[in-house]
């Protein structure tokens, strides 16, 4: 027998300016705890890298990627 492909979707959940990490461990802490661990992929936070200049040195942030 052919095993069936389970089709996933894809959410997204707003939340608090600064408080997107804490509700990432939050909702994968969740995950395991209810065992659906085989219907989450993944939880991510887009971020991107920043490279900003002040008074001559180079200091690397990472903002969300909003």
């Amino acid at each position: 027998m052919a095993e069936q492909k389970e089709e996933k979707k894809w959410y997204v959940v707003r939340a608090v300016s600064g408080q997107e990490n804490k509700i990432k461990t939050y909702i994968e802490t969740e995950i395991s705890r209810l065992g659906l661990d085989s219907s989450v992929d993944q939880v991510l936070v887009p971020t991107e890298n920043v490279i900003q200049i002040r008074n001559g040195n180079y200091i690397f942030t990472s903002n969300l990627g909003c």
